[in-house]
């Protein structure tokens, strides 16, 4: 067990040397190449799933199955993308991730559109947009709001898809994202042309044009300038779409946006044509024709290169191939050299991680041992000093008793003796001798009660219960009413434990007295085979608990100490107002 262990803090050490991203790293890598390299965002993306999960990264586990999904999605693998959905929906849901379910279901709207599963897409749709709602991020509630009209769209449903956009669209306005509010123009106008509103459309398209001319998206600016124009044609405008084609022209040119410029030219040559201007519709034709050939003759060269870069690829394999085969017997010499000089270190550390594995559960052995020692130290210590206590209070309690309390006894007897043989000159004389003999009296009472308390003679005769029960039961009910209750005690306990008790329950009962301004106190003591446990309860005004032991005058660190030396523990429940309960066990 314990070679598996250091096996395993070495493997780990190693795997941290050789790790260079971390997952928030390597998320960030699939996301930076979704739109240049599908197949590096796909690998990004996988390492970065398979790290979260190492690393326990729950989170992160979500958010790279997400983006799994959606490189599997751009690389056409629909089947894997949604397994992907479902683990990252699986694991956002259990973290409570409003946020990452909100994105999630967005992405899922446009494979489910991709497969024309309308019905899933307005369930997914309707979750991405309660989700939006939830986190109050208007940014992606827009996003679901868009996503929700392009399902409209799909479905021919031209007026509910002008709802949604138009909603995207004030939420990004909200947030003051020019380009989300484009995209969302864009839609619109799209929409309303479907709906046979054209003339609602051209506001719409044209506010998308200034948008992106405004933030330099030139390419965004030449599509939505294109798009008016072929409002125009719609609008069966050739004059009016004309400007729009060559703006857009130009504007594709300069971008060298080839694709553009050959729809738009192609465009402009069917405005002419609408007005049977038939010499520039030609021109236009003939323009669009060469350009058309140029971007054929372009995609083929562009495909010849790849062709021979593959050759020329393959080549260098086959050289690196042969290479390769060259070094492997040199190779597989170094390798065991390596392994051998890798096994003599591994072996080393551990056997140096067994011997410190030894030493350590020695050296902790050892410890515990000094601890237990020190520990029955000062137990026999606080044994010794609570019976010096018992020992002194008995001293105390026997010469009251048999020296002040005999010598008051014998005064009285004298005085009671002498006071019929005395003559007073008056009345008030007479009283002043009774009150005398009285005070006299009461210091008798006294030195009684004081010897009691000290040293109770019920404790040594009949048990705890009987002297709790003697000592209750002279406080007037007028001062505090108590009620007892005594259950297993009916052998003798070991003195040592009775007097400990008798004193921690007598010194409760003396802080309820001064200081809890109660009515009433419950006392229960119980003994049964798991041990003996006190609870004494008041009905007073309670003290801050958090003082307990701290010098706060109701002499909680001396009952601290005293539970302590039977091993037992000892709890105070209070709050201002709401009475007092101390809780006592002394286990068996």
């Amino acid at each position: 067990m314990k070679f598996c262990s250091i096996t395993a803090i070495l493997v780990l050490f190693f795997s941290l040397i050789v790790g260079a991203q971390t997952t928030s790293q390597l998320i960030d890598s699939s996301r930076s190449y979704k739109t240049k390299d599908h197949a590096k965002a796909l690998a990004f993306s996988n390492a970065a799933y398979k790290q979260a999960i190492a690393n326990k990264e729950t989170k992160l586990i979500g958010e790279s199955a997400l983006l799994l999904g959606v490189n599997n999605y751009l690389n056409a693998n629909y089947d894997d993308a949604l397994r992907w959905y479902f683990e990252s929906e699986k694991i956002y849901s259990g973290i409570k991730d409003t946020t990452g379910l909100a994105d999630l279901y967005s992405e899922m709207v446009i494979i489910y559109l991709k497969l024309k599963k309308f019905s899933k897409a307005h369930e997914v749709s309707a979750k991405a947009i309660s989700c939006a709602t939830v986190v109050r991020d208007t940014g992606k509630m827009a996003n679901a709001f868009n996503n929700n009209g392009l399902i409209f769209l799909d479905e021919e449903k031209p007026d509910s898809a002008i709802a949604s956009f138009r909603y995207g669209y004030a939420f990004y306005k909200t947030s003051d994202s020019k380009i989300g509010m484009s995209y969302s123009l864009d839609y619109l106008a799209a929409a309303l042309v479907d709906n046979g509103k054209i003339d609602e459309a051209l506001p719409y398209m044209n506010e998308s044009k200034d948008l992106r001319m405004g933030m330099g998206d030139k390419t965004g600016a030449a599509i939505a300038i294109s798009g008016i124009g072929q409002i125009y044609m719609r609008k069966k405008m050739p004059a009016e779409a004309i400007p729009y084609m060559k703006e857009a022209i130009e504007l594709a040119h300069g971008i060298n946006y080839l694709e553009l410029e050959v729809y738009c030219r192609h465009k402009l040559a069917e405005c002419y044509g609408m007005q049977g201007n038939y010499k520039e519709g030609y021109a236009a034709l003939h323009n669009y024709v060469d350009m058309n050939d140029s971007l054929v003759e372009q995609q083929h060269i562009k495909e010849t290169e790849e062709l021979e870069a593959k050759y020329e690829t393959n080549k260098k394999e086959a050289r690196n191939i042969l290479l390769t085969e060259q070094n492997k017997t040199q190779e597989a010499r170094l390798n065991r050299n390596k392994i051998a000089i890798y096994a003599l270190i591994m072996i080393s550390l551990l056997i140096a991680g067994v011997f410190y594995l030894l030493y350590n559960r020695y050296k902790l052995g050892q410890q515990a041992k000094l601890k237990e020692v020190v520990m029955e130290e000062q137990r026999l210590r606080a044994r010794d000093v609570l019976v010096a206590e018992e020992n002194e209070r008995k001293r105390i309690a026997g010469d009251l008793h048999d020296g002040v309390g005999q010598m008051m006894s014998a005064a009285k007897m004298n005085l009671s003796a002498i006071q019929n043989q005395l003559s007073f000159a008056s009345e008030e004389q007479r009283l002043f001798f009774e009150s005398a003999i009285k005070m006299v009296d009461d210091g008798c009472k006294e030195v009684r009660v004081i010897s009691h308390n000290m040293m109770p003679n019920a404790l040594l005769k009949a048990g705890l219960a009987a002297a709790i029960r003697e000592f209750v039961n002279m406080i007037p009910d007028r001062v505090l009413r108590v009620q007892l209750h005594a259950e297993g005690l009916d052998e003798k306990l070991d003195k040592g434990t009775e007097t400990v008790l008798y004193r921690v329950v007598q010194e409760c009962v003396q802080n309820v007295i001064k200081h809890a301004q109660a009515t009433t106190l419950d006392i229960s003591l119980i003994k049964d085979n798991d041990g003996i446990n006190i609870m004494v309860e008041d009905n007073g005004r309670g003290f801050d608990t958090s003082r307990v032991g701290n010098n706060d005058g109701l002499g909680t660190g001396n009952m601290l100490k005293r539970i302590s030396y039977l091993k037992g523990t000892i709890e105070w429940s209070s709050t201002q107002g709401n009475g007092t309960l101390v809780s006592i066990h002394i286990p068996a």
